[in-house]
């Protein structure tokens, strides 16, 4: 899922941000043009990221976050109604 949000992120930087469209026909143009330049040398998004790289990075933001406000990366605690 992330490899497809990050197309549509770059769709959105080289062919939709900072574009003026006047009608939905110029935005779906704006579009079309992107696609057919991207299918005439398509390149694949590839996963690079480690499983241990990315928990590293996790255990360094909730080292960062307890040292702002203690607690705050821990699991929040239901609250029982009486």
């Amino acid at each position: 899922m992330n490899l497809v949000e990050r197309w549509f992120g770059h769709l959105d930087n080289k062919a939709i941000r900072r574009g003026v469209f006047l009608s939905v026909a110029d935005l779906q143009t704006s579009i079309a043009a992107f696609l057919k330049s991207w299918n005439q040398n398509p390149q694949p998004f590839v996963w690079t990221a480690t499983v241990q790289s990315i928990q590293e990075k996790l255990n360094r933001c909730r080292r960062t976050l307890e040292r702002i406000q203690p607690g705050c990366t821990r699991p929040r605690s239901k609250k029982h109604k009486p």
